[in-house]
């Protein structure tokens, strides 16, 4: 029985020394892979995995990996939050990812993502779809009014939220 329990010991210890020692050693896209599996319904990783799901953003999106994350409320973290567009004053809280990516050139560089939070700061699709609809309008400046319009009819219709006000402003006849 003593001998017995030696041995589960040692072999214990052995599989938490390789286990560390691997985790020691692994790239970070690997970590990145065994954590998301564990961490798939927080609010970070479901904002990475909504950019990571989008066509045009990332150039390979494969090779994304999140390297941080930080929410950011308008109450704490107001001068923050001045550095991104004025579209997000209109949230009270985001959740911002600084991620990793092979870019075009094979190289590995670092970008901020950001994604609203709902009211009960939770990830929801359709805020962030909303907040990158108001940066869009935003960079394109739209102050034409048949621009405005234009662009307004090629936007499927937004859902009624409180944290839409921006884009309400530019697009009423949608809500």
């Amino acid at each position: 029985m003593q001998t017995k329990n030696i041995v589960i010991i040692a072999s214990l210890t052995v599989v938490s020394l390789m286990i560390s020692l691997f985790w020691v050693v692994a790239p970070a896209l690997m970590k990145d892979k065994i954590v998301g599996v564990f961490t798939y319904a927080s609010a970070d990783r479901q904002c990475f995995n909504y950019y990571k799901n989008q066509e045009k953003y990332f150039n390979d999106p494969d090779s994304a990996y999140i390297e941080s994350s930080h929410i950011l409320t308008k109450e704490h973290d107001e001068t923050e939050l001045t550095k991104y567009s004025e579209a997000i004053l209109a949230y009270k809280s985001i959740v911002q990812v600084k991620v990793f990516a092979l870019n075009r050139m094979g190289g590995y560089v670092s970008d901020d993502i950001i994604c609203p939070l709902a009211a009960d700061r939770r990830f929801d699709e359709s805020v962030t779809r909303l907040y990158l609809v108001d940066v869009t309008l935003e960079e394109m400046n739209l102050r034409s009014e048949e621009k405005r319009k234009e662009f307004c009819t090629k936007i499927v219709k937004y859902p009624k939220d409180d944290n839409s006000e921006y884009v309400r402003k530019r697009c009423p006849e949608y809500f």
